[in-house]
């Protein structure tokens, strides 16, 4: 059967959630089918930040979002709804409030209500993923990624496969 990559954008505010991040990147890199696309490869461009990420998520195939307690630029909510633009699969993931230090609590008010909106709009679209600890959420995303690969994606191939001819038998 030819390969093919999955193209996981993850969004999320930088200076918080970098172990976050990390964590998400290694998990991706386990599963040979999905490729990690996030901020700390885009490189330099002639275009803003802003652009350059919904321009990423332009070309991905499945959306992560990382929650935490700051609303930072705004990028990441843009980034969501292009995604949901796109109508990409979205996987949400809210950090509790109790595990967020408190400098990393957004101090602006208009921002902490824009990120309260936010995330009262994500709970309403998604079933959403809370988590403490970076390596709570790789084991999240990693058992919610294997589950949308097998039905979302290798089901499909495979029963298309099999209606070609293509596979003799599922069960050797």
């Amino acid at each position: 059967m030819p390969s093919f990559h999955v193209r996981v954008f993850v969004s999320s505010t930088w200076l918080d959630l970098q172990p976050e991040r990390q964590a998400i990147e290694q998990t991706l890199q386990r599963f040979h089918e999905t490729k990690f696309n996030g901020m700390e490869h885009f490189g330099s461009r002639d275009e803003t930040t802003r652009a350059a990420s919904l321009s990423e998520v332009d070309k991905s195939d499945l959306y992560v979002g990382v929650i935490g307690s700051r609303y930072g630029s705004g990028i990441t909510e843009a980034e969501y709804r292009r995604a949901r633009e796109r109508r990409l699969p979205c996987f949400i993931y809210c950090k509790e409030d109790s595990a967020v230090a408190g400098k990393w609590q957004e101090a602006d008010l208009a921002k902490a209500e824009k990120l309260t909106a936010l995330v009262k709009e994500l709970r309403s679209n998604h079933t959403i993923t809370t988590f403490t600890q970076p390596d709570e959420l790789a084991v999240s995303l990693a058992v919610d990624l294997h589950r949308w690969l097998f039905e979302e994606y290798l089901a499909p191939r495979l029963q298309i496969a099999s209606e070609r001819g293509d596979i003799q038998t599922l069960t050797g």
